[in-house]
């Protein structure tokens, strides 16, 4: 499955040996969000943030982080905010989230993509 990745990707490698392993309930998590459809589904949404987003691919905050971040956000009940901070704190949430040893995306910009998922997306998601 072809997704976005930070360059950090590999450096990260490195830190996995020192990381304890993910929560039960994030391993399973991780399973579902490998499905292809959802992906799609979700990518078709954020694409709609910036005109011409697919075809001229304007970098940005990869798909699959937003999506997992939205994911920790919703399992954890935390805020915008706290999904920030909490990420940011944690190696294994970094990882789950695939930002690795990049900047996390801040809150805002969490805000502002969430807002795109269409109610439909987020019915099929759920």
């Amino acid at each position: 499955m072809l997704r976005e990745h930070y360059p950090n990707d590999k450096r990260f490698e490195e830190v996995l040996g020192y990381l304890p392993e993910p929560s039960p309930e994030l391993r399973k998590i991780d399973r579902y969000l490998e499905d292809e459809k959802l992906y799609r589904m979700i990518r078709t949404d954020l694409s709609k943030r910036y005109p011409k987003t697919k075809e001229t691919g304007r970098n940005s905050t990869p798909v699959e982080v937003i999506l997992r971040m939205l994911v920790v956000k919703r399992l954890y009940g935390y805020s915008y905010e706290e999904t920030e901070r909490n990420v940011c704190d944690s190696l294994s949430l970094r990882q789950f989230c695939r930002v690795y040893l990049n900047d996390v995306p801040d809150d805002t910009t969490l805000i502002r993509w969430a807002n795109l998922i269409q109610p439909k997306t987020l019915e099929k998601f759920n």
